[in-house]
């Protein structure tokens, strides 16, 4: 809005969600993204959702007040937002986003440093189930309840979030993959895997 008013001043949003003003928040669009000297790369692709919610706002705001005139200005606003935003804004974001992780190299831990940090979780987690044993306390609960769900993060190679959602009633109750009614499954897997499902 503080740029919009550069050119004209005392808009308000509503007035600025119109047609006529749709190259202006293109080009305030590349400003505050892409044409500035340290680029926000996402800021374009944040911005045209944002006129995206404001046009629906408009629109709502005019049918309620039967204001055809803003109607029609905040569909053909959503239309040109949804037709000509991607290209115009984000497009050349896109780019530099890609170029970008084309360039990135992934740092892969070293087998050595996922041992020592393994035995480090291992050691910590049999530390504070012989303390919890000893005498329950909720610091030492919450602490090992950590530890473990480090050591299940590491063991599957999964996201925090699928680890953290796991009840202890569904590990309690999952399938067991040595049972006769699983052989399909393990017809499926190669010698490597079918050796290691037994461990």
């Amino acid at each position: 809005m503080l740029l919009a008013r550069e050119s004209l001043p005392s808009t308000s949003m509503s007035e600025l969600i119109k047609p006529d003003n749709f190259d202006l928040i293109v080009e305030i669009g590349k400003k505050l993204s892409t044409d500035k000297e340290k680029p926000a790369l996402n800021v374009g692709k944040s911005i045209g959702h944002l006129l995206a919610k404001v046009c629906d706002s408009k629109y709502c705001v005019a049918v309620r007040k039967r204001d055809n005139q803003s109607q029609e200005d905040a569909t053909n606003f959503k239309k040109l937002l949804e037709t000509e935003w991607n290209s115009r804004v984000n497009h050349s974001a896109l780019r530099q986003i890609q170029a970008e992780k084309r360039q990135h190299q992934q740092v892969i831990p070293l087998t050595e440093d996922l041992r020592m940090f393994r035995e480090h979780i291992l050691q910590n987690i049999r530390q504070l189930s012989g303390k919890l044993k000893k005498r329950p306390e909720p610091e030492t609960w919450v602490k090992l309840a950590k530890y473990v769900m480090c050591r299940l993060i590491m063991f599957n190679k999964r996201r925090r979030a699928e680890v953290r959602e796991l009840k202890v009633q569904d590990y309690l109750t999952r399938p067991s993959w040595t049972s006769d009614n699983n052989n399909e499954m393990a017809l499926a897997l190669s010698p490597v895997d079918r050796l290691l499902a037994k461990r």
